[in-house]
């Protein structure tokens, strides 16, 4: 991914991993987020596939931007990363719990709250376990970003 995340140093940062992990490639969000959980110095949450019932938990740690790490079908070669941007979701398919990512980025915008959308685009979304070796290797890629902030 060009150009970095995206993130101000100044800036109060939660990251919302999102995803089902019964759908393979789906649950990558959820996977980063478990990875990190202790080892980075802001918030780091576990949205599964109904990232919409953490608002109020996001909306108390009072962050200045929540970083969105989920599967997204944007046509692009399995495991490559994305910055999405707002006008590009609708077109967009956000694996399995597509429609609650734009009502969860509107309503978090709405309270002033900034988005980042870091999509890796899935190779499998079927029913089943496990990573595909490219989302595997675009999650270590997450990690290393997020590492750096």
């Amino acid at each position: 991914m060009e150009g970095g995340i995206g993130l101000r140093p100044d800036e109060r940062a939660v990251i919302l991993g999102i995803g089902n992990e019964l759908r393979r490639d789906d649950g990558l969000g959820v996977v980063l987020a478990r990875r990190l959980k202790d080892e980075l110095p802001f918030p780091i949450l576990e949205g599964g596939n109904a990232p919409e019932n953490l608002l109020g938990e996001i909306l108390d740690l009072g962050p200045d931007v929540v970083v969105i790490v989920d599967a997204v079908d944007f046509g692009g070669r399995p495991g490559e990363i994305r910055k999405i941007e707002r006008e590009e979701m609708e077109g967009l398919g956000f694996s399995t719990h597509g429609p609650s990512v734009l009502p969860l980025v509107d309503f978090l915008e709405g309270e002033g709250i900034r988005t980042i959308i870091l999509g890796v685009q899935p190779e499998d979304i079927r029913f089943g376990t496990g990573l595909s070796p490219e989302v595997q290797e675009a999650i270590s890629d997450l990690e290393e970003m997020l590492r750096s902030l």
